[in-house]
């Protein structure tokens, strides 16, 4: 959008000769030029994305519905589900490892962002991407439940070296835990608890809320530039005197070497 100012972009203005045309600026005030801009955000349409909404039930039964959903997306048993975010975070959708990994199923932060999590402390998003994790393991491998479990904990390149879980003694620790609760939950109900210390945090779309801030910000910037370039009047500076004049420099003799 191109804005004119002053007629000094008027290519039909007209200039006696030898005269200067004489420039009229339109008086413009700042605090018009933003009212304008609130009338127009009033009138535009604004649509809340599903992540803003306050998301319904307690922690577990939020799990269990998540993990429901994972499993039928995904087809994965959803004993195997529980049994990953068993041993992963004991069911705390806030737990963080030493190493960086975040909620329920320790998805680290590029991982999870090749995932398309937007939000891994959310209990939705973190056990839709882990379980998005599982199934592409499972892919990878043949369906080979034990290298799947240990490339999740080790990742595939490690299992693939080594033609099976690797030698690292957290994975193979980790692959049997995984595998015991999966049989517990698969013959059984599966009993939890939150932990006391989690606390339930409304999720927030910061993507949106940056595009917002960023566009108002331009907008505000906008306003105040058309709002200055307008109104702007000329400033006669003074003439620096003699006495502001800087002294002349020292004669040879005096400067050292």
């Amino acid at each position: 959008m191109t804005t004119i100012v002053n007629n000094l972009n008027d290519p039909n203005r007209t200039q006696q000769s030898g005269q200067p045309q004489q420039v009229v600026r339109p008086e413009t005030h700042f605090s018009q030029l933003l009212q304008s801009i609130g009338q127009k955000r009033e009138n535009s349409e604004v649509v809340k994305p599903a992540e803003m909404t306050e998301p319904q039930g307690s922690p577990e039964e939020r799990i269990r519905s998540a993990v429901q959903q994972a499993a039928q997306k995904y087809n994965l048993p959803p004993a195997l589900i529980f049994a990953f975010i068993k041993q992963e975070s004991g069911f705390k959708p806030n737990a963080k490892s030493w190493c960086g990994a975040q909620g329920l199923m320790q998805l680290m932060p590029g991982t999870a962002k090749d995932l398309g999590v937007k939000d891994a402390w959310n209990i939705e998003q973190n056990i839709e991407g882990g379980s998005k994790y599982i199934r592409q393991m499972l892919d990878q491998f043949g369906g080979d439940l034990k290298k799947a479990i240990a490339a999740y904990n080790a990742g595939p390149g490690a299992v693939q070296r080594y033609g099976g879980t690797p030698p690292f003694k957290e994975t193979q620790q980790y692959v049997p835990a995984v595998m015991a609760h999966y049989e517990k939950f698969n013959g059984g109900p599966v009993n939890f608890t939150i932990p006391s210390d989690y606390r339930v945090t409304r999720t927030f779309d910061y993507d949106l809320a940056i595009k917002v801030v960023d566009s108002s910000e331009v907008m505000t910037q906008m306003a105040t530039s058309a709002a200055i370039a307008s109104n702007i009047q000329p400033i006669d500076l003074p003439k620096p005197s003699k006495s502001d004049e800087p002294p002349p420099p020292p004669p040879p003799s005096a400067v050292r070497v």
